[in-house]
């Protein structure tokens, strides 16, 4: 009995203890919140319903209102979720976190954030904007989801998550972020680096070096029927042919829209992502010891080979990423090619250039090429057929020419192909 008692009370020492501590460790979190409140309440009104913390090393907080000062409208959060690796997050979080010390690990989630589809009802602004936005039915304005109030979007539903892992001692530092906004689009993007000297350099903005990364894009196919649908009704089109319109701008229209002028693997995957839905994923593999500030340096026809840059869309591997970026202040038209100018740093003989040209390809490489221009020479024609391969069909080429200002698809038998030439580099 003697042995069963000192069990009985070893037990509730030890219930005694822990609900001391998380009783303690859950004040402390609460007014460590509240304080942070505090020092923003001249500009942002926030209030919440509950608050919890647990062992495992998690602060939740439900049920928040946030009210910008001088906003007509609410921002709703359903809970805001931190967490680091385990309790001892908890511990240094209420001790204060030291900018020069971050936490090994912090993962942030918002969910069910609740925002006005237009921001200025957010502070109740009338005839402008907060910034300049694409117009509606433009590539940018599709991309950037203006005009979503013709499609009867009132409020805004979205799950937001940010996080990252420092390991000082081997200097590896990696961080993921991403978002899924209801019925209009998902991104997630991972990022890896190295040569991280010091656990502060990274809290102090030093720039580590970039080893790997992975995105991840997909517009919801309701959203992008939807802004079609308006916007090749508004133009008196059938959805196809707007879309058709739309991919045949002018480069000077496209450096307009998107301050870039895509090449023809660029337009592919934007062609696909809004006419499909399909999803974009891009991975990152540098070859080389890569510095991003450095990245600046050199021609935008050399960022995909220096990154290790590979892209599928819809499972397809597009392989032409080239573009143009017009001279700052030349929208209107005077423009750098990414394909004839080098950058200064390129000039030191670190990476060798060639201006891309029409090269003889096997078939059996072809699906690896998926939206490059092409020129196909068949057995019934001495002269090539030039267009976009779109696919490689079992038997068959898929390739999209324009003709007369439209766009037509059509299937080459493999049969009747004595070869094929693709625009590449090498």
């Amino acid at each position: 009995m003697r042995s069963k008692s000192i069990i009985l009370l070893f037990l509730v020492v030890c219930l005694a203890v822990y609900g001391g501590l998380k009783g303690y460790v859950h004040f402390k979190v609460k007014a460590e919140v509240d304080r942070l409140i505090h020092l923003v309440e001249p500009y942002v009104d926030i209030r919440y319903e509950e608050i919890s913390s647990s062992f495992g090393g998690e602060v939740s907080v439900e049920g928040i209102t946030v009210i910008p000062k001088g906003a007509v409208e609410v921002v709703r959060i359903g809970v805001l979720e931190l967490a680091g690796d385990d309790f001892t997050f908890l511990l240094e979080m209420v001790g204060g976190l030291k900018a020069d010390r971050p936490p090994e690990k912090v993962q942030v989630v918002a969910r069910r954030i609740e925002i006005p589809v237009e921001v200025e009802q957010l502070f109740g602004l009338e005839g402008g904007t907060v910034a300049a936005r694409p117009k509606p039915c433009t590539l940018g304005g599709i991309l950037s989801h203006s005009g979503l109030e013709n499609l009867d979007y009132q409020r805004l539903i979205a799950d937001v998550r940010f996080g990252y892992r420092l390991n000082a001692s081997a200097g590896e530092f990696s961080i993921n972020i991403g978002y899924w906004l209801q019925e209009i689009e998902n991104f997630r993007l991972d990022l890896s680096f190295t040569d991280v000297a010091a656990a502060g350099d990274v809290a102090m903005g030093v720039m580590p070096r970039l080893a790997g990364g992975e995105l991840r894009y997909q517009m919801a196919q309701d959203y992008a029927i939807g802004m079609v649908n308006y916007c090749a009704k508004q133009a008196g089109k059938r959805p196809s042919a707007y879309l058709d319109n739309l991919f045949s701008m002018s480069d000077q229209r496209y450096a307009q829209e998107l301050g870039f002028v895509p090449g023809q693997g660029i337009r592919f995957i934007l062609d696909k992502m809004i006419r499909q839905s399909a999803e974009v994923h891009l991975r990152i593999a540098p070859g080389v010891r890569l510095d991003l500030p450095k990245l600046q340096s050199y021609s935008p026809s050399q960022w995909p080979e220096l990154l290790g840059l590979e892209v599928t869309v819809g499972e397809r591997q597009v392989t032409d990423l080239g573009l143009t970026i017009p001279e700052r202040g030349a929208m209107g038209w005077s423009s750098r090619q990414g394909d004839t100018q080098v950058g200064a740093a390129a000039s030191d003989g670190r990476l060798s250039r060639a201006k891309p040209r029409f090269i003889e390809t096997g078939v059996d490489r072809l699906a690896g090429y998926l939206g490059s221009d092409v020129r196909i020479y068949t057995t019934s024609r001495s002269k090539p057929k030039h267009g976009i391969l779109n696919a490689v069909k079992g038997e068959f080429l898929e390739v999209e020419q324009r003709i007369h200002g439209g766009k037509m698809t059509m299937l080459i038998a493999l049969d009747r192909v004595k070869k094929v030439e693709v625009l590449r580099r090498k």
